[in-house]
């Protein structure tokens, strides 16, 4: 499978060949094959970290090539170097391309903090496939309009005036598929600070409805009981915590009060 490894056991003669140069060659001849790498440390520049050729010398030479891709599918040999003429085994190597499941969609950012004009990161991943490139498209009419090339598609305000449809749609170099229709419901446009639902096919949504803040009040620690008026203008006597005149008016009154008897009293008593 593609991305993977695979190791390739090459037996011969202990007794006879234990010391013989061992080589993994490709090609589909074994005369004008092309010699990748030896038991000696050679190691073709581009096969350098993903050729590895070990000799045990217990009869057996391993080859392990790492990160396959469908090219390297072809006839390799296992090779023994000897006077006139080696030795060589033809191996049949084919690399085939990982299935490519459906992909799905996911939300890369939590709603809170996607909310009230920030953007929304849409997410395109197929669990399983070889070499996968991802495209978004916007549902148009004739045709549909390529968004973005990318697994991450970003929402905005300002590309959201207006509700549209979209999927992502997922390639390989022998198969694509497509996500279930994402639609972008705008509930209210605004370049800034707008709101809009995300809704898949399926039923799962996604809201970013704008919010009021709220504002808390402290209420009393005792139990309401029934009305009382918050100013009274009772006969409190002054100076207490009931009373609505403040302690230095309370005793200016009375002084004045003091003052105007008096200021009568001498008035009718001069008259007299």
């Amino acid at each position: 499978m593609e991305g993977t490894s695979t190791t390739i056991t090459c037996s011969y003669d202990r007794q006879r060949y234990i010391f013989n140069r061992k080589y993994w060659c490709h090609g589909g001849s074994r005369s004008s094959c092309d010699i990748l790498g030896d038991t000696e440390n050679f190691v073709k520049s581009e096969y350098k970290r993903r050729l590895l050729l070990l000799d045990n010398k217990r009869g057996d030479f391993l080859v392990t090539m790492h990160q396959l891709v469908e090219d390297d599918s072809g006839i390799y040999w296992c090779g023994i170097q000897r006077p006139y003429a080696d030795i060589m085994t033809a191996v049949k190597l084919t690399v085939t391309e990982e299935p490519l499941s459906t992909p799905l969609i996911t939300l890369t950012s939590h709603p809170i903090e996607s909310c009230l004009g920030r953007s929304v990161t849409v997410r395109c991943h197929s669990a399983t496939g070889s070499n996968v490139y991802y495209t978004w498209y916007r549902k148009s009419f004739p045709t549909n309009i390529i968004t973005v090339h990318s697994s991450d598609l970003v929402l905005r305000c300002g590309d959201l005036l207006e509700s549209q449809s979209y999927y992502c749609q997922a390639t390989t170099r022998r198969a694509n598929k497509s996500t279930q229709m994402l639609r972008a419901e705008v509930l209210t446009p605004a370049k800034e600070n707008c709101t809009y639902r995300l809704q898949l096919t399926d039923g799962e949504s996604y809201n970013c409805i704008r919010t009021t803040p709220v504002v808390t009040v402290e209420m009393p620690s005792t139990p309401f009981t029934g009305y009382s008026a918050p100013c009274s203008n009772s006969s409190s006597h002054p100076g207490t915590e009931d009373s609505w005149i403040p302690v230095p008016w309370a005793i200016l009154r009375w002084l004045f009060l003091v003052i105007l008897v008096a200021s009568l009293i001498i008035i009718q008593s001069n008259r007299t």
